[in-house]
């Protein structure tokens, strides 16, 4: 899935921890690091209606799967389990 394209007026640009966190003026929010969605300490996406998803690489994934995807890598990085 790409990313929604948003006018200037319409968008917002932060970066918080080397994610880009994008936000429409509906209040959407997609955090995208190195052009992908993704984020592992939370939803990479929401939806201004309170709709949430989950995305690893811009994989998208249900929340169980997330947590699991997140503690692997966290092993991987840090050498613990």
């Amino acid at each position: 899935m790409a990313l929604p394209e948003l006018s200037d007026q319409d968008r917002n640009w932060y970066i918080l921890q080397g994610y880009e966190i994008h936000e429409t003026n509906h209040g959407s929010r997609m955090w995208v690091l190195n052009g992908l969605w993704h984020r592992e300490d939370g939803p990479a996406y929401y939806g201004s209606h309170g709709y949430v998803n989950w995305y690893l690489n811009h994989r998208g994934m249900t929340e169980e799967e997330h947590q699991i995807a997140v503690q692997e890598i966290r092993a991987r990085r840090y050498g613990t389990s």
